[in-house]
């Protein structure tokens, strides 16, 4: 299909220009449109890309009287997984099995860094000793990049105007923990 002299250089001014704002030259509707489709699509590709993470079981002893505590910090290789991040707040305990005082705590320390921390106390001196059986669960998500943002605001612009222009996307990765 061959655009119209005019529309094609519109595009080509927004499209060199839209590492800043694209908006200069549209009504105050399209620019409405033009922003409701950048918000959407980002968002499409936060959800789409969300995967939930388990950790293996891991098991953790103590003697009768001792108190004991492993911890197992995952990070997320930015070489492997370019982009993707710890979601705050979904970190969960998986699994929390055991005998005597014991615990599963999840923790995010950084948008790379995930601990589960494993924690058994045995239960006294008369007594067995403690163990824990535990996983910790928590959700991943791709979050946009700056190259990522171009390509949105350029498919959205050619969308405000009826053009084909690829639509970013992004995928679930799965999640594995080790």
């Amino acid at each position: 299909m061959r655009l119209p002299l005019a529309f094609a250089m519109i595009l080509l001014r927004a499209t060199a220009s839209l590492a800043q704002e694209p908006t200069e030259s549209l009504t105050p509707a399209e620019i409405t449109i033009f922003n409701d489709c950048v918000k959407k699509t980002i968002e499409d590709l936060n959800v789409k890309s969300e995967s939930s993470c388990r950790t293996p079981d891991y098991y953790q002893a103590a003697g009768a009287t001792e108190t004991q505590t492993l911890t197992v910090t995952i990070t997320i290789d930015p070489k492997s997984m370019p982009g993707y991040q710890y979601v705050p707040g979904s970190q969960g305990v998986a699994r929390n099995d055991g005998q005597c005082t014991h615990d599963v705590t999840p923790v995010i320390d950084s948008p790379a860094a995930f601990r589960c921390v494993l924690r058994t106390k045995g239960c006294g001196f008369t007594k067995e000793g403690g163990h824990v059986w535990g996983a910790c669960s928590v959700k991943i998500r791709y979050q946009p990049q700056s190259g990522d943002t171009v390509k949105v605001k350029e498919y959205c612009f050619a969308q405000l105007f009826g053009a084909t222009y690829p639509k970013p996307s992004t995928y679930s990765t799965g999640c594995v923990i080790q």
